[in-house]
């Protein structure tokens, strides 16, 4: 079972405050370098534990969390009574990161319904590709993980700055589909940073008919997202003249087409 905990910091040093289930850690210190350190204390009923921690903190500094990191369990109660509990305490957080390695995709979609996100969300649970999520739009950073149940319609609606899309099933028809609904000002009218992976046997296939020049060798400006050197790339303009630069690589046997927007 996944232990509980609450994390702070001050932007230079990580304090953080785990309820465990495992007796022989209670009150372990440990150290992870030199900017963070955490508290381990035991507890019969870790989300009772955390609510009263929870509630403390909210008490003594008058804040709502920022982000909220989620592993869920094979008990599928227990995944929602957290996913109420935080809707009971807050309107919606910042940022969250969603984790499992079963199939929680009603879990998922639990919570999603039940939680407002507001900038950043991270999947990484293996959902059927047959089950519809509805998924927040207008975020500035998605990453999924596993992307078999995102289909292309859903894709054009994020409208969000960053989008990074792992271990899909979709084609480079999909990727050119998505290049000239962006060219022709449809749809992600927002987007800054878009990462693919489809099955493309070649760049060609994707950019088919597009139209694109030839850029030189360039670096790309340091994010907080990305931050990477790109070599012959290609781009594209929007009907409004904003650029996008294309780069290409191969992951085993996916295409991964990567888009800066300029």
């Amino acid at each position: 079972m996944a232990d509980y905990g609450v994390c702070f910091t001050n932007r230079k040093f990580i304090w953080v405050y785990t309820l465990t289930s495992n007796e022989s850690e209670d009150d372990k210190i440990t150290t992870k370098g030199e900017k963070v350190e955490e508290l381990r204390k035991y507890t019969d009923n870790k989300l009772e534990s955390l609510k009263k921690i929870c509630c403390c903190i909210r008490e003594i500094f008058g804040f709502d969390f920022d982000c909220f990191d989620f592993h869920m369990e094979q008990d599928s109660h227990q995944n929602r009574l957290i996913t109420d509990w935080l809707k009971s305490v807050q309107e919606s957080v910042r940022g969250a990161g969603l984790h499992s390695y079963e199939r929680n995709q009603n879990n998922l979609k639990y919570f999603l319904k039940n939680v407002k996100i507001t900038k950043l969300l991270e999947i990484s649970p293996i959902v059927n590709e047959n089950c519809h999520i509805d998924l927040p739009q207008n975020l500035e950073y998605l990453s999924i993980k596993n992307v078999n149940f995102v289909k292309l319609g859903q894709i054009l609606k994020m409208n969000c700055k960053n989008i990074i899309l792992e271990n899909t099933n979709l084609t480079n028809h999909d990727a050119f589909v998505f290049l000239k609904k962006w060219i022709s000002m449809k749809w992600n009218l927002n987007l800054e940073y878009f990462q693919i992976g489809v099955d493309s046997p070649s760049i060609s296939a994707i950019l088919q008919d597009l139209p694109y020049i030839f850029g030189d060798d360039w670096r790309f400006e340091e994010r907080d997202i990305v931050n990477r050197i790109l070599n012959h790339d290609k781009k594209i303009i929007r009907k409004d003249g904003k650029i996008a630069q294309l780069f290409f690589r191969r992951e085993f046997s996916k295409m991964v087409m990567e888009m800066h927007v300029q």
